[in-house]
């Protein structure tokens, strides 16, 4: 039968299936997934953005206690947004320590906002990232307790009244620890038809404007609908953060160097899986056909390639072989990329 994706390569090196009675296996795995994650490639659009962020960081570190403004990122799954703010991390990391200062873990926080988080699991959350014990070990039992019946207990009434007392501590040990910013990601989650998500919106636009911390909130790409409805929480959020999609084509200027940029970051890529020893041999990423395929997978989302290599590389290993080849991107493709949305064919596959 005729596959419907289209005729996959053959592998180069290697077998052509894994052998998973290899005794070994799971440890070469595990070898090259842990040099993978040590891998970062510098990305002019990526790079822009942090940049943007330290000014942030620069321009309200001495304006807690009185109105600050926020500031919000919004681009599509896996374009790389979470990354950037993880390495911004790593690099203010990595300055205390050239400066001789004492490790800060407390310098970024990272929080993830959950599915029909109420307002009071949002601000746990924050104090649970700030290493603070002292928490409700069922923040949502009033908040479920509540939307099943109409009326407000005196219960309820005390949970509503403390989230200035958590706030406040919020501040204050924001202060002690030495933040500088918190980042609340997966705000699209906040987009719905529901009390507890516009109280948590409502409140963020308080958090700011009491000054409590700086803080970054990062979306999907359906984050811009939320943003859009909710103009007075916009409105303290400043200019958005833009993390540029690329769009290579040989026509404009643009294009050109959007191809350029593309290129570029496939070409360190290849280079750095080699060099943290993920891989025995180049995958040659910026070959023609390669680069292309990689462009129509990813629509000019680097973080996109990246993940697409991630899920690649166990796969190569499995099969013993020196490196990512054409057959273990097709099997990436047909295993996650086509399952996450992001397309619809394999184009590292041949319909001849």
């Amino acid at each position: 039968m005729r596959d419907p994706l289209g005729r996959q390569p053959r592998h180069v090196t290697g077998n052509a299936a894994p052998d998973y009675g290899d005794p070994l296996l799971d440890a070469r795995v595990d070898a090259a997934n842990t040099a993978f994650a040590t891998i970062w490639v510098d990305h002019a659009p990526q790079t822009a953005v942090i940049n943007q962020l330290r000014r942030y960081i620069r321009q309200t570190q001495s304006r807690r206690g009185v109105p600050i403004p926020g500031r919000r990122l919004s681009q599509e799954t896996q374009a790389g947004k979470s990354a950037l703010v993880w390495r911004l991390k790593a690099e203010l990391a990595a300055e205390r320590a050239a400066a001789g200062l004492a490790p800060n873990e407390y310098q970024v926080v990272i929080i993830t906002i959950e599915k029909h988080m109420t307002l009071k699991a949002f601000l746990q959350e924050i104090l649970k990232q700030l290493g603070e014990d002292d928490i409700d070990p069922d923040p949502e039992a009033t908040e479920r307790k509540r939307r099943k019946g109409e009326t407000e207990t005196e219960t309820e009434k005390e949970d509503r009244r403390s989230y200035k007392t958590l706030e406040t501590r919020i501040a204050k040990w924001s202060v002690r620890l030495g933040v500088d910013l918190i980042v609340a990601d997966e705000a699209q989650r906040l987009d719905r038809v529901a009390t507890d998500a516009s109280h948590v919106t409502e409140r963020i636009q308080t958090f700011l404007d009491r000054g409590v911390v700086p803080l970054l909130l990062i979306g999907n790409g359906k984050s811009h609908a939320f943003f859009e409805k909710n103009g007075d929480l916009c409105a303290r959020l400043g200019n958005p953060l833009v993390l540029k999609q690329l769009l290579p084509n040989d026509e404009t200027e643009a294009g050109k160097e959007d191809a350029g940029l593309f290129k570029a970051f496939c070409k360190d890529l290849n280079a750095k899986l080699v060099a943290t020893g993920a891989v025995k041999l180049s995958p040659r990423l910026t070959n023609h056909a390669t680069l292309d395929a990689l462009l129509a997978v990813s629509s000019g989302h680097v973080g996109r390639v990246v993940r697409l290599i991630e899920e690649a590389l166990p796969l190569a290993v499995e099969r013993g072989a020196a490196t990512i080849e054409a057959i273990d991107l097709s099997n990436a493709v047909r295993g996650y990329a086509i399952g996450t949305g992001w397309i619809d064919h394999d184009p590292f596959s041949h319909n001849g």
